[in-house]
């Protein structure tokens, strides 16, 4: 029980770095997508709608899809620990019917 606490507590910790990670990579390239936006006092309103149109439709993909990778991640995660929960039951069920069987033989041995 205390192996698969630790095991879920790196887990956790391992979902916060990708979501860190991820984080960063969206803040690196949004800088990257609005420093020509800076940069575009010489460019005409019709460009600068264009490229401002581009950087919403980029921006929107990035989030999309590390939304979907965070949710695939906790899909997975909890997944996991379905796998542990099924597992204990599993245990508690088998130890139980071994509990049974000793209290019968027991009960049969007095008799």
């Amino acid at each position: 029980m205390n192996e698969q606490h630790n095991h879920t507590i790196l887990e956790r910790r391992e979902l916060d770095m990708l979501v860190h990670q991820m984080q960063v990579e969206a803040d690196r390239q949004k800088e990257e997508y609005e420093r020509p936006v800076d940069e575009a006092g010489h460019m005409s309103d019709a460009s600068l709608a264009q490229l401002a149109a581009y950087h919403d439709k980029y921006e929107a993909e990035i989030l999309t899809q590390h939304q979907t990778s965070l949710q695939e991640k906790a899909e997975e995660h909890a997944a996991d620990h379905q796998e542990v929960v099924s597992g204990y039951k599993a245990q508690t069920k088998a130890a139980c019917e071994d509990q049974a069987r000793v209290s019968e033989s027991a009960s049969q041995a007095t008799e």
